[in-house]
Order: structure tokens, then C-alpha cells, then sequence
């Protein structure tokens, strides 16, 4: 489903408009702008969610329904919800979220990430919230497991393994 303003582009291309139906292929980049959120099926029964200012690419996908299969994404800006399909229920080491702090791994899961650029708000950096299953967020220094009702976060700007957060950022 589409609201608002939403574009989609491979790499070397200009960004075009998304529409209700298209299908997304490995490589293409989706932008949702100030106004816009796209929610995407997966062939494997996932539904991933874009929120508004959000930057996001399908790094590899294959879902054939054998040990090859495998979702690899990258958030480079904004938020998304993914509710794994049968991929990430399956097969946990094939599903991945790169952000430009961490890597996002799960264990079958609702979980929604959140990538934060240089604001005057919140701290830059990668927020990872799990609403079903778990979740590991995971850097250079370290990796947090991320279960119901914990709010992890991996800074941009401080060398430190990922950590807990006191309150729902």
C-alpha cells in the first residue's frame, strides 16, 4: 500500500514514482518523502513497512523455499516495521537490516528500526524496538539480544556496544 509520496530507483537511475502493485527487485532504492509511507509484501509472507523520510534498499532477496533463501536490507535513514515471513521464522541467519551503526539480526520477529541522522533531537544512531521475538543489534564494539519491551540503541558518534534505553525512545 502507498500514502503520500514515495520513489523507487536503482542506484544509477533517477528516482521514479512508486505504485500500488509494483513489484521491488535486489538493488532498487525506496525514498518515502515528509508525507509518504509504503508497506511492502514479501514473497515469503513479511510485511516490511516504511515510514515517512525514510531511505531504504533491497540488498538481496531470494525466496524459493530452500536453505539458499535469504532477505538482506539497508536502512539508511528513517524507520520501518518488519514483521518477518517465513525467511526470518525459518532460517534466522538469512534475514539482516544494515544501518550505517549496526546490523540488525533476528529470531522471528515484529520489531520496528529506527536510523537517526544528525539532528538537533534525538542522538544519531540506530534504535531497534522488538514488539514479538528477538532481535540483536550489533556493532564493531559489541551486540545487545533485543527481546518484547526493550529499547536498544547503537550511537553514531560514541564507541560503545549497543545498549538498553530506560523508556520507549
Amino acid at each position: 500500500s502507498l500514502s503520500g509520496s514515495a520513489y523507487v530507483s536503482y542506484p544509477s537511475g533517477q528516482p521514479a514514482d512508486i505504485f500500488v502493485g509494483q513489484k521491488i527487485y535486489e538493488t532498487q532504492i525506496i525514498s518515502t518523502a515528509q508525507d509518504g509511507e509504503v508497506h511492502l509484501t514479501t514473497v515469503d509472507g513479511g510485511i516490511i513497512a516504511l515510514r515517512q523520510n525514510t531511505v531504504f534498499r533491497v540488498d538481496e532477496y531470494k525466496a524459493d523455499g530452500d536453505s539458499g533463501d535469504k532477505i538482506f536490507m539497508s536502512l539508511a535513514r528513517g524507520a520501518i516495521r518488519s514483521i518477518t515471513g517465513w525467511i526470518g521464522k525459518f532460517n534466522a541467519p538469512s534475514y539482516r537490516i544494515t544501518t550505517p551503526t549496526a546490523t540488525i539480526g533476528i529470531r522471528g520477529t515484529d520489531h520496528e528500526t529506527t536510523v537517526i541522522e544528525d539532528t538537533n533531537g534525538d542522538e544519531p544512531g540506530t534504535y531497534d524496538i522488538v514488539n514479538e521475538g528477538v532481535t540483536v543489534l550489533k556493532t564493531q564494539y559489541g551486540e545487545s539480544e533485543v527481546t518484547p519491551e526493550k529499547f536498544a540503541f547503537a550511537p553514531k558518534h560514541r564507541a560503545v556496544a549497543p545498549f538498553f534505553l530506560a523508556q520507549k525512545p
